[in-house]
Formats: structure tokens, sequence, C-alpha cells
């Protein structure tokens, strides 16, 4: 316990002026307070960094959907986000390829994350969602609803 103590008392004179940011809260921190803290705050921290370097090696190979950095999809590609960002003709096939998943994505509050794609590519690949929608409203309006009976329309 002595460790302990020790730990907490470096935290509390050394880093830790009140481990609660708002000033206007009002409330005595004994030494445990401290050290539970500033281990959290750690462990934050170190979680944070490695969730954004495994989030940077999926943007190397796919796109990601999601709300916000906890949290996201991966749609991984056969080849590196570099080569459809290498001409119009490859970002083409990639905007089609993922107008689906970014319109699918959007319904339900989620964004393009990419940080190594260009703003204006993630205009064009919003655009190629909104297309994607407007194509399956036109299909859901063509078809026909079956006659009754069995599915060639005949009544047994």
């Amino acid at each position: 316990m002595e460790l302990m103590d020790k730990a907490a008392e470096y935290l509390k004179d050394e880093h830790l002026k009140s481990p609660d940011p708002d000033p206007w809260k009002v409330k005595t921190w004994d030494k445990s307070d401290y050290l539970s803290y500033k281990v959290d705050a750690l462990v934050d921290e170190f979680i944070a960094k490695r969730n954004k370097k495994a989030m940077e090696k999926d943007m190397e190979h796919g796109i990601l959907i999601g709300e916000d950095e906890t949290y996201y999809l991966l749609t991984r590609l056969s080849k590196p986000v570099e080569y459809y960002l290498s001409t119009d003709e490859n970002f083409g096939r990639l905007a089609d390829l993922m107008g689906k998943y970014v319109a699918e994505g959007r319904e339900k509050g989620h964004k393009i994350l990419n940080t190594n794609i260009p703003p204006e590519n993630i205009v064009v690949m919003e655009v190629a969602a909104n297309i994607y929608l407007l194509k399956k409203e036109k299909q859901q309006q063509q078809a026909k609803p079956l006659p009754p009976g069995n599915a060639r329309g005949k009544k047994r």
C-alpha cells in the first residue's frame, strides 16, 4: 500500500490540481481519486492511440463509414485506396461501388471517415450515393405486383 500512497501523492503534487475539469463542482479528492483518475486517463490515451493506428491501416485498404473514430464499418477493397485515386476511371469505379454503402450508412447517420481521400472526392461519393438511391427508388416504382395465385398468375 505504501507504493500506492507514494504514486497518489506524486500525482497529486506534480500533475493534477483537480481530476474534474469543471471548476464549479466542489469535491474533496483523496489520494485514490487522483491515482484512479490518472490511470483511467493513461489507459484511455493508450487505447485511443492504438485505435488510431488501426484506423489508419484500415484506411489504406478500404473505406471507413461510421459516426466517429470509435465505431466504424470497413468496406475492404481489392486494391489500395491510392490505386482508386490515381485516375478518374479508377475513382469512378470506386464511387459507383461505394454509392450503395454510403447511402445505407447515411441513413444511419454515418459518414465517410477516410482522411486519405480528398474532400472533393468524398463529395463525388456522396453524389454517387444519391444516384444509387434514385435508381433504387425508380426500380421500386417500376416493379409490378404479382397477380393473385401462383407465380405465373394462374389460379388453381
